[in-house]
């Protein structure tokens, strides 16, 4: 994706469920990048769409869809991921 090779900071993509982990994650990685979350799959896939992240780190255990059904859906929209 052209938007990941132009852009600094790098972009990750934070997806958890759980909002205390999501916070206390997201706050180690505000230092040097530029970090979205998302708390369920739905809001995975938005994002991931919307800002084509550079990273995902990925929960596998989500309240609606699990991570790997995320993943899929990712790869599927994404093939350039990895």
């Amino acid at each position: 994706c052209l938007r990941r090779k132009s852009r600094n900071p790098m972009h990750i993509l934070l997806v958890e469920d759980d909002p205390i982990t999501r916070k206390i994650a997201s706050s180690v990685f505000k230092q040097e990048y530029a970090v979205i979350t998302a708390k369920d799959a739905q809001d995975a896939i938005a994002c991931y769409l919307s800002y084509a992240p550079d990273i995902v780190f990925l929960d596998i255990n989500l309240p609606d869809v699990d991570g790997f059904k995320v993943l899929r859906k990712i790869i599927a929209n994404d093939p350039d991921s990895y």
